[in-house]
């Protein structure tokens, strides 16, 4: 992987120049458009320039009479530009400072009325902000610059492949694929600022078709390799022809195309092995020659390959690249993929165990750093979802580029929230626990409030009852308390002052009240007695409520002597000895005199 992104983005800075004549001599024989892409490159990529500012400037001098004498002024304005942000070169400057170097010369041009050069200004100011990982302001200034570039017009910028592409490059580096498609086709439409960048852009443009994983984007991916691997023969790169092999290896793997993916990663293992030592094994291509040759059913040959990438592996340089470990993680993912088939084929099962083991530890490694890697692209667009929003804050009824910057805001922020769906899920899922249990307990507090106040007038009905009785020349009776609250009561019937037992439908009703202040007595009643009869069952619930023998006759409408024999029974029925309460029958239950 890291080979498939070489030279990606300033990768063409560190090219040399070809300088098969002298610089200036080549300049003044270009026509206009090309010599702002000869000077550019030129600054960019001369190491005696970018580092000696005299010699710079020197030659900033002779441009700038060359200038005069073509009667240039594009070039003269260009000149000027690169000796306004020279300073870009110190090598103590952070990416920040470049960028409010470049952004003050952009608003001197514009206060001049060049918004050419305000343009290019603002996108180099935006690739320094996107360097110093300040990915809103970044995108404002690209953005704008390319607004600038559209109003002007893409054919009056003589360098517009370049500015295309590097804001298509950020866009892929979001994984925003689409657009950086959209941007890199338009790049392919103009002449290119470099042969490098040539190639880059049709190889970069592969790659985000790639990633979009459905048959079409397929097919213009191998179409866009084959374009670059065209190119890099052409401009004779052995480097770029083997890395663009290489790709076409890997986009044939992916559609099954297994004779033309052998023959891609042939190509490619030959030229990389010639300066292996220095550059680094192709490991990757080995096991995908390998895996080529399992499903064309060469087995041998399989298994040479497999061997191959593992002593190329020991042999590995170490190459000061920061994601070393992780395309060692990817090579291991997929050597032990490849192995695991190979070893089940021929039979093997102890290696094929041990394949298994080591490839699971491999995907987790990297399952774990793709989901690092989604949330940091979530969170990128995030910072650049709130920046434009900050931004179109400040520039309500502003020009149509804001109105586009806008609707890219609302894209970002939609893809965005897309991307960090799973790191917010759990956050979100704990905010609806809370509120539920909230609405469980303020609903549980209304419950327990409302059974209460259906237990105490419960409880009133019944003292009312008892008043009557006193009333009636009975002694009083208090009503013991029941502090636990009782859920889901009905509503209470109000009156009770002439509840009599004579009847079934007394009954009822007398036991309706009864239950809302006792809702368990009759269930443990049955529980612990069984065998009661409908009497012994009235007799058990006047005892429960104290009530004497005498105010027993009365509401039962028998006499007091036929009260005390049928106590007198039911202890006997279930040996209760003597004058015991008849409460002592249940256990946990209040025993009161009768």
């Amino acid at each position: 992987m890291t080979r498939l992104l070489f030279g990606l983005f300033f990768g063409w800075l560190t090219v040399s120049p070809a300088l098969s004549q002298p610089f200036l001599q080549r300049v003044e024989k270009a026509t206009p458009p090309e010599r702002i892409r000869l000077v550019l490159y030129y600054f960019d990529s001369c190491r005696a320039v970018t580092s000696q500012q005299t010699i710079a400037f020197q030659t900033l001098n002779q441009l700038d009479a060359l200038a005069q004498r073509q009667r240039d002024d594009m070039l003269r304005r260009y000149t000027r530009m690169l000796r306004d942000t020279y300073a870009k070169n110190g090598s103590n400057r952070t990416h920040r400072q470049n960028a409010q170097l470049f952004l003050t010369v952009a608003q001197e041009a514009h206060a001049n009325g060049d918004e050419q050069i305000a343009g290019a200004c603002e996108h180099f100011a935006g690739l320094y902000y996107f360097l110093s990982e300040d990915y809103g302001r970044a995108f404002e200034y690209l953005l704008a610059a390319n607004s600038r570039f559209q109003q002007i017009g893409y054919d009056h910028i003589p360098e517009i492949h370049r500015y295309l592409y590097e804001l298509a490059f950020n866009y892929y580096n979001l994984h925003e694929d689409e657009k950086a498609i959209a941007l890199l086709t338009e790049a392919t439409r103009y002449p290119p600022f470099n042969p490098n960048l040539h190639i880059q852009t049709y190889n970069t443009l592969g790659l985000a078709y790639a990633r979009l994983h459905n048959r079409e984007a397929d097919r213009q991916a191998v179409a866009s390799y084959q374009k670059a691997y065209q190119l890099a023969v052409t401009y004779q790169d052995s480097v770029w022809i083997g890395i663009m092999r290489g790709n076409l290896g890997n986009s044939y793997t992916e559609q099954g195309q297994w004779q033309q993916a052998l023959d891609a990663f042939r190509v490619d293992y030959r030229l990389v092995l010639r300066t292996a030592r220095i550059t680094g094994y192709p490991l990757s291509t080995a096991v995908g020659i390998a895996q080529a040759f399992y499903q064309l059913g060469q087995l041998d040959s399989c298994r040479y390959y497999l061997e191959q990438a593992q002593r190329m592996q020991r042999l590995q340089v170490e190459l000061p690249d920061y994601s070393k470990s992780f395309q060692d993680d990817l090579f291991w993912e997929r050597y032990y993929g490849v192995a695991r088939q190979y070893y089940q084929t021929t039979g093997n099962m102890k290696r094929v165990a041990r394949c298994t083991d080591s490839l699971l530890v491999y995907q987790a490694r990297i399952d774990k750093r793709y989901r690092s890697k989604a949330a940091s692209l979530a969170e990128q667009r995030l910072l650049i979802r709130q920046h434009q929003a900050e931004v179109d804050a400040l520039h309500v009824g502003g020009q149509q580029q804001r109105l586009w910057l806008s609707v890219g805001v609302g894209l970002a922020m939609l893809t965005a929230l897309l991307l960090g769906l799973l790191y917010r899920s759990t956050q979100r899922r704990r905010q609806q626990e809370t509120l539920a249990h909230a609405e469980r307990q303020r609903q549980l507090e209304q419950e327990k409030q409302q059974a209460t106040a259906e237990r105490d007038q419960a409880r009133a009905d019944l003292n009312r009852f008892l008043e009557n009785l006193r009333q009636a020349d009975v002694p009083p009776v208090d009503l013991p308390r029941t502090d636990a609250p009782q859920p889901n009561l009905r509503p209470v019937q109000p009156d009770l002052t002439s509840a009599r037992l004579l009847t079934d439908d007394d009954w009822r009703s007398f036991r309706h009240h009864f239950d809302r202040v006792y809702p368990d007595f009759f269930w443990q009643l049955n529980q612990q007695l069984t065998d009661l009869s409908p009497a012994e069952e009235r007799l058990m619930a006047l005892a429960k409520l104290r009530l004497h023998s005498r105010q027993m006759s009365q509401m039962l409408g028998i006499s007091t002597e036929s009260i005390r024999k049928s106590k007198y029974r039911l202890r006997k029925k279930f040996g209760l000895a003597g004058e015991s309460s008849l409460l002592t029958l249940l256990t946990d239950s209040e025993s009161s005199p009768i």
